[in-house]
């Protein structure tokens, strides 16, 4: 399958905040950073945001002070949920 059909098909299916969960999740079961920066990557695309969109908000949240992951995940609104282990 050709890379740009692939991606095209990888976005389509991260639109589905569910699906966009279980593809961080794996992402993090492999506990490669790289590997999850990508998965971010691919769901922020998913959801409309730009390209350069981890960068300018890791810029920003650097300028208040807070927890990157957190304002990353929030700006996704993928509905997320704390659940007991």
């Amino acid at each position: 399958m050709p890379k740009r059909i692939y991606e095209q098909e990888l976005i389509g299916y991260l639109q589905d905040p569910e699906l966009a969960i279980e593809y961080l999740n794996a992402a993090l079961e492999e506990d490669d950073l790289e590997l999850f920066g990508t998965a971010l990557k691919n769901v922020a695309k998913a959801r409309g945001k730009g390209e350069d969109w981890v960068e300018q908000l890791a810029l920003k949240t650097q300028t208040l002070g807070g927890n990157q992951l957190f304002f990353l995940l929030k700006e996704l609104d993928l509905g997320l949920k704390a659940i007991a282990a």
